[in-house]
């Protein structure tokens, strides 16, 4: 059943719209907070599905911090959650959008609710809306009903000649981050519709759609791809460091070798920035040059070492494992004080190194014959006490050892 908004008219509609424009107007969260709390006062004038939305709308631009502890915000949000069934469709999509910038905490009752509400209203939602709205889904972390999302499939499917490039980038990003896969027809719809608007993406809507396809395991056409490559090459000085990081990771994961005109551009864009990657942004980089078997230029990877040394006490053992994996791919030899930073990190980290991890941290470590490793005895040990049956001589020479 498709919700509508009831109408006002008269005076109820001047009150409503006055709240509407003065919540619109608000210059702070407590202002917009404060206005709120007028009308949930005992005896005061209902809060009706336009200035909620309008609410929540301006303290999702204002950002203000403290409101997971606000009881102010916890009765709008009830409000919102009561009102859900009389929302129209844009009404819907911007209350959730909202929230979704808020990072709002929202009880799997109020989902359900908003999940039974929406549904129906889908097929009316435009190309704005619906990405909007599961963008909003993966930044809260709501994964919708099977239901739902095949309602979703449906609609967009008919809209997605009038998303706009950041529309169709979101949708895909979405996607990824709440683990759907979308139906095959989609995909064959989502690809020739980008294609013709890669061109109008901007260096955010290329990396997030590369890495969506990364995250999700779907290779896009050749064709795509060339084009792709094209147009976010000129891109690329404009790429932050994530995004830069992400696009050859999802390359990676891909195995996408890229074009060389694009790497050439990449390493250039890159350099500059390698201070400023992040210690799963910098492993990842690596990891995804070893896997495509690309060797970074010389001038390119002292500058890694310099930028990833200081953050290697920050890696996880996941990312020192690929990053000394990756090495032993490309045969690149650490220099020699990132090696002991290396060591001591992974050191401080070996109860949580997986089997794997210890494995291709050794595998690295025979190819590179780094024998002088301090780490290679623990790992090694840790291996064998990881997969050796209780009875083997390894085993028990191990625990005389120990």
């Amino acid at each position: 059943m498709v919700s509508s908004a009831p109408r006002l008219s008269g005076d109820a509609f001047l009150r409503s719209k006055k709240l509407t424009d003065a919540l619109g107007a608000c210059a702070s969260g407590e202002e917009v907070l404060a206005l709120v709390a007028c009308r949930l006062e005992p005896g005061a004038e209902p809060l009706d599905a336009y200035n909620v939305s309008a609410a929540l709308s301006r303290l999702s631009k204002l950002q203000p911090s403290g409101l997971a502890g606000d009881k102010r915000f916890a009765s709008l949000l009830s409000v919102a959650e009561a009102l859900l069934d009389v929302m129209d469709a844009r009404g819907l999509a911007n209350l959730l959008y909202a929230l979704g910038q808020l990072r709002a905490t929202l009880s799997d009752s109020w989902m359900a609710r908003y999940w039974a509400a929406s549904e129906g209203n889908l097929n009316i939602f435009n190309a704005f809306d619906l990405s909007n709205t599961i963008y909003a889904c993966a930044k809260l972390g709501a994964s919708p009903p099977a239901s739902w999302m095949d309602a979703f499939w449906r609609a967009s499917l008919a809209q997605m000649g009038q998303f706009i490039p950041q529309g169709l980038s979101n949708v895909l990003y979405a996607c990824s981050e709440l683990n759907q896969l979308p139906p095959a027809g989609w995909r064959e719809r989502f690809w020739y519709v980008s294609e013709g608007k890669l061109a109008s993406f901007t260096e955010q809507d290329f990396s997030n759609t590369i890495y969506a396809c990364g995250q999700l395991g779907i290779t896009p056409p050749a064709r795509w791809m060339q084009e792709f490559w094209r147009a976010s090459s000129l891109e690329l000085g404009q790429f932050k460091a994530q995004g830069l990081a992400n696009s050859l990771y999802a390359c990676g994961l891909l195995a996408l070798q890229p074009e060389p005109d694009w790497l050439h551009r990449f390493w250039e864009a890159s350099e500059g920035k390698l201070h400023s990657f992040k210690e799963q942004e910098l492993s990842n980089t690596l990891y995804a040059c070893g896997k495509l078997g690309i060797t970074p230029p010389a001038g390119w990877m002292r500058k890694f070492w310099r930028a990833s040394l200081p953050k290697l006490g920050q890696f996880t053992e996941q990312n020192l494992a690929n990053s000394l994996y990756a090495c032993g791919l490309l045969a690149l030899q650490p220099e020699p004080h990132w090696l002991r930073r290396y060591s001591e990190a992974s050191e401080g980290k070996l109860d949580s190194f997986t089997p794997q991890h210890c494995a291709n941290s050794l595998h690295a470590v025979a190819i590179l014959q780094l024998w002088d490793c301090p780490v290679i005895g623990a790992l090694w040990t840790k291996l064998i006490a990881a997969v050796a049956p209780p009875s083997s001589p390894e085993r028990v020479l191990l625990a005389r050892e120990l």
